[in-house]
């Protein structure tokens, strides 16, 4: 009599958590970004505070940045369960707000620039850039939603068939497009500030406070390294 032996196919499971370094990544997450995030919810509050005192209607820049600051709630709520694991057991949901937080908070510092220099051809400039943005977020939302086929294969590897592209490829293109964004929407109200009629020092300090967003361009490699 002839067996026909049925072999199952192999289980693809990302490696094992480590314990210790469970908890001491989570620990460095959770306190470093309850301290950013409390600051920013602090400065947002200020804001609607200041607005208030000023007796100004909220503009479309401040509804963006509340949009931007309560997509990015998601994260921080599921740092228990994700940060600190390896990528197969993060949330699948915590991959897919960084593009919308992102947009939300760009377009926000656009519109704000907008609003403090009202000329037309620096208008052309930032709506040129918010057009960007938008593109930029859309496409490497979908991209990165997309990475793997079937998408429920990028946290669930266990479905046969399933498979993953280059996702390293398309996260080093992903930032340095939006490095460029970054970098653009710094350096957009610089000419401004040169044109005012104030004395050199007081132009160098209103170009280093605009520049104090670059801080973050500069730190965000080392902490996803630490991470």
């Amino acid at each position: 009599m002839e067996w026909n032996v049925i072999r199952a196919a192999p289980v693809l499971t990302g490696p094992p958590d480590i314990p210790h370094e469970v908890q001491t990544r989570r620990l460095f997450a959770v306190i470093s970004t309850t301290v950013v995030l409390g600051f920013a919810i602090l400065s947002y509050v200020l804001r609607l505070w200041a607005r208030k005192r000023s007796f100004q209607n909220l503009s479309i820049d401040d509804w963006l940045m509340g949009a931007g600051l309560l997509i990015t709630l998601e994260p921080a709520i599921l740092l228990n369960n994700g940060l600190g694991h390896h990528i197969w057991n993060i949330t699948f949901a915590l991959q897919r707000v960084n593009q919308p937080a992102l947009v939300c908070i760009k377009l926000s510092i656009l519109f704000f620039y907008v609003r403090l220099f009202p000329y037309q051809k620096f208008r052309y400039f930032a709506y040129a850039n918010m057009a960007y943005t938008i593109a930029w977020g859309i496409a490497t939302w979908i991209v990165n939603l997309t990475v793997c086929s079937p998408i429920a294969y990028y946290y669930d590897k266990t479905i046969i068939g399933g498979t993953c592209k280059n996702q390293s490829i398309s996260g080093s293109v992903n930032g340095a497009l939006s490095l460029l964004g970054d970098i653009s929407i710094l350096a957009l109200p610089l000419p401004m500030i040169w044109k005012l009629h104030m004395n050199t020092r007081r132009k160098i300090a209103l170009c280093g406070i605009f520049l104090l967003g670059s801080l973050w361009v500069f730190l965000l490699p080392s902490f996803y390294t630490s991470c």
